[in-house]
């Protein structure tokens, strides 16, 4: 009745490792193919076998991990592997990854394969392989299901709770910010619903990545963009969607940086926003995304601003009003226009073009009569037509 390996044994190696010695990210899905391999030949179906006699193969199409501790140098690991979901053209394998010394859970994960020609076509499992997995699958769900078979203990097990009804205490977590542990329940969950559920799996899915944003953090909105993305991808009709798709645009504007640092996420973000209102024109998140959208612009205006005002402070007049010039063309609706306003006619007076300078002072005039730049602006003008009489005074007496 095992359903799961024995466990590939697997020391950490250190090419394996970053410079504080711990495991990568990504070493952990080759740990989890060398699981999965072991488990198969165990089985007595290698890999091999399969792609030779069969003419199948099985490419990862999609995969998932949560790191619960750190693997480190040296450390020697149990990756156990089991089937978890056989579907059609579909294999699920999950994974724990635990420490020899101590048991310690490291990660756990799930892969899902898709069973192709070796043209890459879709093809149906093999009966003989699709009745060996599927056995696997039934040893791993019985012991956990049946009521009433004795445990090691003499107890009677714990009936294996619906996936539903975890779904549901999960999204109770969520409300009361436990997103750690409703992320925990919801990726325990994913590899006992079947792969083509259009129900149940796109709420769990939706799920995780809320609880990822939810969380907040750098790292929390890079894995919750990854998981708004995968859903649009497998899910593009569901009515979440427009959901999911504004949350993508979300994820890459709480990832943007300082308006003084380099502005490609908002760029990216604006992109995103602009598809709410494409791919879903009566949702109720457009007019959210069009409120992003301006975020993003005065972002992207407050960058050229500062990049301005650095040549100003520099002296570098001319590239000073390049800039100042740039804003008020592509950004009309700046929240900062009228300093825009105030210092692009700083400058213009500073290059001896008072004509210039007095018309975008009188547009500052106009447009924000009570901003104190105004009369900062007046005492410019007033400064200037000083400096020119004496200067003329000076040509007449020459």
């Amino acid at each position: 009745m095992a359903t799961q390996d024995e466990g590939a044994r697997i020391r950490v190696r250190y090419p394996e490792v970053d410079r504080m010695g711990v495991a990568h990210h990504t070493a952990h899905f080759v740990w989890f193919e060398i699981g999965r391999t072991e488990l198969m030949r165990g089985r007595g179906v290698p890999y091999g076998r399969v792609e030779d006699d069969e003419g199948i193969l099985l490419p990862v199409i999609d995969a998932s991990c949560t790191y619960h501790a750190p693997a480190r140098y040296d450390d020697l690991l149990h990756v156990r592997t089991t089937v978890s979901g056989v579907r059609g053209v579909r294999v699920t394998f999950s994974y724990r990854i635990e420490r020899e010394t101590d048991g310690t859970l490291l990660a756990s994960g799930s892969t899902v394969h898709a069973a192709v020609d070796r043209s890459g076509r879709p093809r149906r499992l093999p009966a003989s392989l699709r009745g060996l997995l599927t056995v696997l699958v039934f040893a791993l769900c019985l012991p956990a299901a049946l009521v009433g078979c004795a445990g090691r203990d003499g107890k009677k097990p714990v009936l294996l709770e619906p996936p539903e009804a975890i779904y549901e205490r999960a999204l109770k977590k969520i409300e009361k910010k436990k997103y750690y542990s409703a992320r925990n329940m919801l990726q325990t969950i994913l590899p006992r619903i079947a792969p083509d559920d259009r129900d149940l799996l796109p709420k769990v899915q939706l799920a995780i990545a809320d609880a990822f944003f939810k969380d907040r953090g750098l790292l929390n909105y890079g894995e919750a963009l990854n998981g708004y993305r995968n859903f649009l991808t497998y899910f593009p009709d569901h009515p979440r969607s427009d959901h999911a798709q504004y949350m993508v645009a979300m994820s890459l504007f709480e990832q943007v940086l300082a308006p003084d640092r380099d502005q490609a996420l908002t760029l990216k973000a604006i992109d995103d926003f602009r598809k709410v209102e494409v791919v879903f024109p009566d949702s109720p998140y457009v007019e959210r995304a069009r409120r992003k959208i301006d975020e993003c612009y005065d972002l992207l205006a407050e960058h050229e601003r500062i990049v301005g005002r650095f040549y100003q402070q520099r002296k570098a007049w001319g590239a000073a009003i390049d800039r100042y010039r740039t804003i008020l063309v592509q950004y009309p609706r700046f929240r900062k226009t009228p300093q825009v306003l105030y210092d692009l006619g700083v400058c213009l007076l500073k290059t001896g073009k008072r004509t210039e300078a007095q018309a975008f002072f009188g547009r500052l005039a106009r447009e924000s009569p009570e901003n104190n730049l105004v009369k900062n602006a007046t005492r410019r003008l007033e400064k200037d037509a000083r400096r020119r009489e004496k200067a003329s005074r000076r040509d007449d007496d020459s």
